[in-house]
This record gives structure tokens, C-alpha cells and sequence, in this order.
């Protein structure tokens, strides 16, 4: 196991707990050099942080539209 083995899984953790998929996480490491420096990993913490923040945004967005008086079966469509 290299050095960065460890590291890659403790960010593969962190990177489901933000919600990315299997596939989405092997593209973000598809990305990284074998011997990543500190500014690759920064790319990738950016990264992590922009979809973060993108699922809390779009999980506020659902739950301001649940606080209307719409009926839920309308909006799906309206959510997507």
C-alpha cells in the first residue's frame, strides 16, 4: 500500500459522506497524480466543499418548496 493509500481512503469516506457515488468518486481520484502533491489534494478538497454546498443548497430548495401548500405529488417536477 502506498503512502497515499490511506489518505485516498479516508477522502473516498469523506467524499460518500457528501453524498458522491461510487462513480463519481473514482472520476475525482481519475484525476489525481499517483504521488499527489498539497495543491491536488486543495483541488480536491474544493471540489468536495462545491458539492457540499451544492446538496445543502438544493436540500433547502426541497425543503422551502415542502413548507408551501403545494400537493407533493406536484412537486417532483417542480424539484427537479
Amino acid at each position: 500500500m502506498s503512502l497515499t493509500a490511506p489518505c485516498r481512503i479516508h477522502v473516498a469516506k469523506l467524499a460518500q459522506r457528501v453524498g458522491l457515488t461510487v462513480r463519481e468518486i473514482a472520476e475525482l481520484f481519475g484525476g489525481l497524480p499517483a504521488d499527489p502533491k498539497p495543491e491536488d489534494w486543495a483541488k480536491m478538497s474544493d471540489h468536495l466543499v462545491q458539492q457540499a454546498e451544492q446538496r445543502v443548497a438544493d436540500l433547502k430548495r426541497h425543503l422551502a418548496a415542502l413548507g408551501t401548500e403545494a400537493k407533493l405529488c406536484e412537486l417532483g417536477a417542480e424539484l427537479r
